[in-house]
């Protein structure tokens, strides 16, 4: 399985054993070992692929793979499930420096940077 932590310490995401029909991710909340949510075969969910989390651990950032095999970048807040971004091209899923919690991305329009929450 791949696990991502949250630089934060306080959470980790778990995308699924690829190789079956369903790759979904599972949140886990480290201090106590409580499973936030899991994402379902058969719920009728499109399975995310984490990709990143930010500084202090309020946003997931993942992929989803459309019916076309086209891929979009989702946001979502990994304590509550809630989706915050849908259909954000991939190139426009922040990086975040670990260090300084800045977001960053580069488009056609420029250089974009995004101060930490907080």
């Amino acid at each position: 399985r791949s696990v991502l932590l949250a630089p934060s310490g306080d959470l980790a995401a778990e995308d699924a054993v690829p190789g079956g029909t369903f790759t979904g991710t599972t949140v886990w909340r480290l201090p106590d070992g409580k499973r936030l949510w899991t994402q379902e075969e058969g719920a009728d969910e499109t399975p995310l692929d984490p990709v990143r989390f930010t500084r202090d651990g309020s946003v997931l950032y993942g992929y989803t793979t459309a019916e076309d095999g086209t891929e979009h970048g989702l946001a979502v807040d990994p304590r509550t499930r809630e989706v915050l971004a849908e259909d954000l091209p991939v190139d426009h899923v922040p990086r975040i420096d670990e260090a300084t919690g800045y977001g960053h991305l580069s488009t056609t329009d420029g250089f974009h940077a995004f101060a930490p929450a907080g």
